[in-house]
């Protein structure tokens, strides 16, 4: 077994080797003994300090949009970085483009996608 830390949102901030390693790290909301072969990138803590596997997002793109986005999901585009508020990412471009969109979530695997986009 190993020790895993988790900030207040869920995400894991790192696996320590052993079970039981106390250390004080910074923001740590959880601390959390876990199997070794568990992959920090995988998984995330509830409220109740209970380890689950990260989601594969259920998003829904179309032409200039991605919905069906989790509310505090962080995506980054090519120039800038924000979040959601609302389940929905609409792009708005000069000229017709595909652009790389990149969603994190702490409770669900990082995704990229490639969004059709018209001006």
């Amino acid at each position: 077994m190993n020790t895993a830390y988790f900030r207040a949102d869920g995400a894991c901030i790192g696996i320590i080797d052993g079970e039981g390693v106390e250390m004080e790290i910074p923001n740590a909301a959880h601390v959390v003994s876990v199997a070794t072969d568990v992959s920090p990138n995988l998984i995330w803590c509830d409220e109740n300090g209970i380890v689950h596997p990260k989601n594969k997002f259920e998003i829904v793109v179309a032409t200039n949009t991605v919905s069906g986005i989790p509310v505090g999901t962080r995506v980054h585009l090519p120039n800038e970085s924000v979040d959601i508020d609302d389940g929905t990412l609409e792009l708005e471009v000069a000229m017709p483009t595909t652009m790389l969109v990149i969603l994190e979530h702490p409770r669900y695997l990082t995704e990229q996608v490639e969004v059709s986009c018209e001006g």
